[in-house]
């Protein structure tokens, strides 16, 4: 919309022609601002994105680096009974937590991990997360002694 037109609907029977010059540039440098202004604004709402998958792809790093230690001491060994956790049910979880570092390690891409494991990176890793905890419900676990 040109500055004519703008200019026609916000000020209704208004005499565009009858401006005076300076009034015509300050409208002018008001609209570039606004225009700046608005493209900082998706500048920020991009960063704020981008920081927020970030830090969610971190803590998902993490769990799954704590999921892999917790699969190691998953199966409650003490003074309350031994409920070990059968290995078929730790080689499971072990071929998704390889599978997902392989993945890694060949930096596959977004279409590569969905045709090798039918699902995105990210998901791997939350199954990972997922069976483990599972894992470490139904099985117990033995905290390091650094732990306790």
């Amino acid at each position: 919309m040109n500055l004519k037109e703008e200019l026609r609907q916000l000020f209704p029977g208004l005499l565009i022609e009858a401006l005076p010059e300076e009034a015509i540039q300050k409208w002018n440098e008001w609209k570039e601002e606004e225009a700046l202004i608005q493209a900082r604004v998706e500048e920020w709402g991009a960063e704020t994105e981008r920081k927020e998958k970030e830090k969610k792809d971190l803590r998902r790093e993490k769990n799954f680096g704590l999921a892999f230690d917790r699969l190691a001491l998953a199966g409650y060994e003490g003074r309350h009974g031994s409920y070990p956790v059968p290995e078929e049910v730790k080689a499971r979880a072990m071929r998704l937590y390889d599978e997902v570092r392989l993945g890694q390690a060949a930096t596959w891409s977004p279409e590569e991990w969905t045709k090798h494991l039918g699902m995105s990176e990210a998901d791997a890793q939350r199954a990972f997360i997922r069976r483990v905890n599972e894992i470490v419900t139904k099985y117990g676990w033995n905290p390091s002694e650094a732990a306790v």
